[in-house]
């Protein structure tokens, strides 16, 4: 009777440890398969991303609204047929891109998390290139001939080793003059990437805009702190510091604000470069400044 019953609780733990990665959902596109998502299903695929084969294919119909927002195919993803579409694609960690086609069109999309190669237009003065990522769209078959992109760019994407002093502008990579251009919404397919207005992000440079100054820039351990003064307008004030790699090393909401000169601490940052972003009126104008302690 004990060997009988042995016997029954092996089986009965091997087709456990069998329904293991089916629970789990998770998604392997092998070589040479095809996946196909309809946009009425609820698609999720765990706490996993959705990974294939170089060979393999992950295809999903125009209209499809991603429902887990920590899915994500880590690869290309084709897009066929009418209508706006969350691309969910990624490249080691996730990043959405919306696209909308007509119904001839079949698409592919990527994503790849390094720096994009190449100029900026000369229009574009200041500006610096995205570090860290850059998207690709384009289309295998179809009537348009052009695609309207949104694309969220990653949190912590530096430009040229800062962080963004403004809000980041996409662009597209134009091949007749081998350079990155403002992307206009009617450029095309093609390559697409983040731009970012730096020209205010000089060390040493006392004001930045209009009447905001700070200072003493670079600062030294032994002093308590740096000075800043702000403009006449403002009623709000978040202060947050970022080290190079762009990881919050300090924050201060709702600061106090006073007549003349403010300071705030930055005693405790060790020497190096940081990033010192002061956030007016709940986001409604942010400056960042680079800040270096000695």
């Amino acid at each position: 009777m004990k060997k009988k019953y042995s016997k029954r609780y092996w089986v009965v733990l091997l087709a456990l440890s069998c329904l293991t990665p089916l629970l789990a959902q998770d998604i392997y596109i092998g070589d040479g398969a095809s996946f196909y998502l309809k946009p009425t299903l609820n698609f999720t695929a765990g706490s996993n991303p959705v990974t294939h084969h170089a060979n393999g294919v992950f295809s999903e119909e125009a209209g499809v609204l991603w429902a887990d927002a920590a899915t994500y195919v880590d690869g290309e993803i084709t897009v066929y047929d009418a209508g706006t579409t969350t691309v969910n694609v990624g490249d080691t960690a996730q990043s959405l891109i919306n696209i909308t086609t007509v119904a001839t069109d079949e698409v592919i999309c990527d994503y790849t998390r390094t720096a994009p190669t190449g100029t900026l237009d000369p229009t574009l003065v200041n500006y610096e290139l995205s570090d860290n990522e850059y998207w690709t769209v384009s289309k295998t078959s179809g009537a348009s001939t052009d695609v309207n992109v949104s694309i969220t760019e990653m949190t912590g994407a530096t430009y040229n080793g800062s962080l963004p002093s403004v809000t980041p502008v996409i662009v597209r990579y134009n091949t007749a003059s081998s350079q990155w251009e403002l992307y206009s919404g009617s450029l095309g397919f093609g390559d697409f990437s983040f731009a970012s207005d730096q020209s205010s992000l000089g060390i040493n440079d006392v004001v930045i805009s209009g009447s905001f100054k700070l200072y003493p820039n670079p600062v030294s351990l032994n002093e308590a702190g740096i000075n800043y003064v702000l403009p006449s307008n403002v009623t709000q004030l978040d202060i947050t510091v970022y080290d190079v790699m762009g990881k919050q090393v300090q924050q201060q909401t709702n600061v106090a604000i006073a007549t003349g000169i403010n300071t705030v601490q930055t005693g405790q940052l060790a020497k190096g470069l940081y990033f010192m972003q002061f956030s007016f009126n709940n986001n409604a104008q942010v400056i960042t400044k680079k800040l270096l302690v000695e």
